[in-house]
């Protein structure tokens, strides 16, 4: 039974055992999403392995890119923040969120505050300053982790 067919057929009129076949199908969909799951968890881990080898094999040669035959790596930071837990570092974020008129990302969660936050990291990375320097009040250092990021070549 293909999808189409569901499209077609008015729900009014499928009888029993055309359900019983839907429910059959919904079944071995799902068994297949999850192989098709496990399989991917296999993919990413293997390709953490590369990533790691190509992260180490970057620092040995003291390079931050490599252009290969398809294409090209790179290591990039990747800065994150979390909403200061603290209450009185809180509360000085929250100041000066007023005080700069975001009054509505008072309640963002640590992926918005991040996002909001990536351009003042690539800025100070840009200009050489140190992150801490273009941190808003109250929130802690970032930590940072290294990636390997992939540029495919033409």
């Amino acid at each position: 039974m293909s999808f189409d067919f569901l499209e077609a057929k008015p729900v009014d009129s499928v009888t029993l055992t055309e359900l019983n076949n839907t429910i059959t199908n919904i079944a071995r969909l799902r068994e297949q999403i999850a192989e098709q799951k496990k399989y991917l968890e296999t993919l990413n881990a293997e390709m953490e392995k590369y990533e790691s080898y190509v992260q180490n094999a970057l620092e040995q040669h003291n390079l931050t890119k490599f252009s290969g035959a398809e294409g090209t790596v790179y290591i990039q930071n990747r800065h994150s923040v979390t909403f200061p837990k603290d209450p009185e570092k809180a509360e000085i974020f929250r100041s000066w969120l007023m005080e700069q008129g975001m009054e509505g990302m008072l309640t963002m969660n640590h992926q918005s505050l991040n996002a909001f936050l990536k351009p003042m990291f690539q800025e100070a990375e840009e200009s050489g300053r140190m992150l801490s320097e273009v941190l808003p009040p109250g929130i802690d250092a970032p930590t940072t982790t290294p990636i390997v990021g992939f540029r495919k070549g033409k």
